[in-house]
């Protein structure tokens, strides 16, 4: 995606982009809605970035209320010992700045208004909070309140709050591979890391690694941001497509697969029919980025291979397909080869 600053930007697209946010959260959103905003973003690159800065505008108001309240809590602490009225009258104002009385007014309106809005955030008790896990040696799924599924890896941890207007979730651990239900109204987050994914409906895997993010899209189209930095752009990532974040790199690595591949683990097996051998070893990498799986012959990439393998790690898998085909398998520190 290009690169534009705001004030390179349209106006009038700046407005479609500030109306398309209003209608996709309005709740009354329709599938025909979301197909005719995919479109859109779709058919220019500055749609995309405009849409991306009105979202990120919205959020960055909620984050300043949130600090507002934080600020103006913390200045209206009175004295610890007060003698007389006048003393605590004095106390109270004594120090206080005009941009502290500016914020602790443009909070206590919003606040004012928060409470008598209907639907108040205010009003409505918490979301409880849903902690999921997979055992090492297993892959859980999972089925949202909302419709949605979760594949979970073995190993992997995921924590999820359903609120009055946002699906958030969080990979503490792992990988997951993510089937969102449509809900224009509620947006679906997956925290990972450095990593904020947004989806309204579509299919996608998100990887936590040890120094690194990485997400990638079998359906639909995802939204990542980089939190707490503002130089990673946004990314759209559209299916098939790959993008790995690596600590210490300012851009993704961006790779293109099958989009049919991504998530495939989550069945629990991968099934092949007379493959290329090669195809098979880079099917297996693709569910484990983090050591090079090689052949470590040439001959090797004229074999082909049919048969099934149960998804586990990725030393046992290279060892199942080793078994099948009567090859050895080496494994070092940074790489597991088969050899003839």
């Amino acid at each position: 995606m290009a690169k534009y600053e705001k004030n390179d930007i349209a106006l009038e697209v700046l407005d479609a982009a500030a109306a398309w946010h209003a209608r996709l959260n309005t709740g009354d959103a329709s599938d025909h809605d979301i197909e005719q905003h995919m479109d859109w973003l779709l058919a220019d690159p500055a749609h995309a970035e405009a849409f991306e800065h009105v979202a990120a505008t919205m959020r960055d108001a909620k984050t300043f209320e949130q600090a507002a309240r934080a600020a103006f809590a913390e200045d209206l602490k009175p004295p610890r010992k007060i003698d007389s009225v006048a003393a605590a009258d004095e106390g109270f104002m004594k120090g206080w700045s005009w941009p502290q009385w500016a914020v602790a007014g443009a909070v206590a309106a919003t606040l004012i208004f928060t409470i008598m809005a209907p639907g108040s955030g205010l009003l409505q008790p918490s979301a409880p909070l849903q902690i999921y896990a997979a055992a090492d040696d297993a892959i859980e799924s999972v089925k949202l309140s909302d419709g949605s599924t979760v594949s979970l890896f073995g190993g992997s941890e995921l924590a999820v709050t359903m609120k009055n207007d946002e699906r958030l979730l969080t990979l503490t651990k792992g990988r997951a591979f993510f089937g969102v239900a449509k809900d224009a109204s509620k947006p679906f987050v997956v925290l990972a890391g450095n990593r904020q994914i947004t989806v309204v409906g579509t299919r996608f895997e998100v990887i936590l690694g040890v120094d690194f993010e990485q997400v990638a899209v079998n359906e639909g189209l995802v939204s990542v941001d980089t939190v707490l930095s503002a130089d990673i752009q946004s990314l759209l990532i559209e299916p098939g497509t790959i993008a790995t974040y690596k600590t210490g790199n300012s851009s993704p690595d961006i790779a293109e697969v099958a989009a049919a591949a991504i998530g495939a683990w989550s069945e629990g097996i991968l099934s092949f029919d007379n493959r290329p051998l090669n195809e098979v070893v880079a099917a297996i990498q693709q569910i484990f980025p983090e050591k090079a799986l090689r052949l470590g012959d040439e001959k090797l990439h004229e074999m082909t291979f049919s048969g099934t393998l149960v998804v586990s790690k990725s030393e046992a898998m290279m060892r199942q397909l080793g078994m099948f085909l009567n090859l050895k398998l080496v494994v070092s520190s940074d790489e597991i080869l088969l050899l003839p």
